[in-house]
């Protein structure tokens, strides 16, 4: 990336908002981004502009979290499978899960699950020097293939990615298990191709099966309501950088005003102590008068022209309202 001034500012918000990660809405990113800029502020390497970009970029973040609902629908199968399991037993935290199969999707949903708190996973895998490595690294338990049934009658949640050309669970299986755990819910997700569990397993009682095309047609769908919230997100973002885009203009006047306040201020020094010393009979009492009168006369003229001055800043070309200003006092040009 290459962003230079107000596309700076929109891009550090879009980042904190989550709009420009590979999955937009990602909830991970903001606390990155704070991550990041703590660092870098612990470091010493963060200015004070910088300091008031990432503090509002963080604001701007904090807002698309609670107006939109950017990241609140998941779009990973795995993601969509752990929101599923919510929706079916509340809390995961005590559950168990058995994994057939030791692929890739699988070992991501086992670790998201096994980061939502459940209690025991079980790996079963026809190859059993795999179920023991992923078991190993999933903090798990192997399951020799030919008894996996055995272990779906206590499990909580099965998730099936094997390459078997028919199912391994029939719907006779399934009605047997259900019974024996005398209907306590079961939730199969069957992310293999062709399918592990028979399709008609979704019609028992107390059994809840998803295929891939189940958690793909969620996780569609609830991407395409993270790109119409993304473009109530982008509103926030274009609003908060326009916002700070004006204060970062308004902050390029200080200099002017102040070298202008300092300039009319010597000159009132200067011909205050001129007119004093050809006034020397005067009281010091009439002697403050004059000084307040020469106060309050250079405020005055200087009030209207700073305020101005303020309000043209915040404008795209308030650059020439300044320049101008500079050439007619004869102020010095700013480094």
């Amino acid at each position: 990336y290459l962003h230079t001034a107000a596309g700076a500012v929109r891009h550090a918000f879009r980042v904190a908002g989550s709009l420009d990660s590979l999955v937009v809405g990602e909830p991970q990113i903001l606390g990155q981004v704070k991550d990041a800029y703590q660092a870098a502020a612990g470091l010493g390497a963060v200015g004070p502009v910088l300091s008031a970009l990432m503090e509002r970029a963080l604001r701007v973040g904090k807002r698309i979290r609670t107006e939109t609902a950017l990241g609140a629908s998941p779009v990973s199968v795995a993601s969509v499978a752990i929101e599923l399991a919510r929706q079916i037993f509340g809390a995961l935290a005590g559950r168990s899960v058995l994994l057939l199969g030791a692929g890739e999707m699988s070992e991501a949903a086992a670790q998201h699950l096994k980061e939502e708190g459940v209690s025991a996973i079980l790996v079963s895998n026809r190859r059993y020097e795999r179920a023991l490595d992923l078991a190993a690294r999933l903090g798990g338990r192997a399951v020799r293939f030919d008894q996996f049934k055995e272990e779906v009658l206590s499990a909580d949640i099965v998730i099936a990615s094997t390459a078997a050309p028919h199912p391994i669970l029939t719907r006779a299986d399934v009605e047997q298990i259900i019974r024996a755990r005398r209907q306590r819910p079961l939730f199969l997700i069957d992310i293999a191709v062709p399918r592990d569990i028979a399709a008609d397993v979704n019609a028992i009682d107390n059994v809840y099966l998803y295929d891939i095309d189940d958690l793909e047609a969620v996780a569609a769908a609830n991407r395409k309501l993270r790109e119409e919230e993304a473009v109530v997100a982008e509103g926030i973002v274009e609003r908060e950088a326009e916002a700070f885009t004006r204060w970062l203009r308004s902050l390029e006047v200080v200099p002017t005003i102040q070298t202008l306040r300092e300039r009319v201020e010597a000159m009132r020094d200067q011909e205050l102590g001129r007119a004093l010393h050809r006034l020397s009979d005067l009281t010091p009492e009439q002697q403050a008068i004059i000084r307040q009168l020469a106060h309050s006369i250079v405020n005055k003229i200087l009030h209207h022209p700073m305020i101005e001055l303020k309000r043209q800043s915040a404008r795209r070309d308030g650059h020439i309202t300044i320049s101008a200003l500079r050439r007619l006092f004869g102020l010095e040009e700013e480094p």
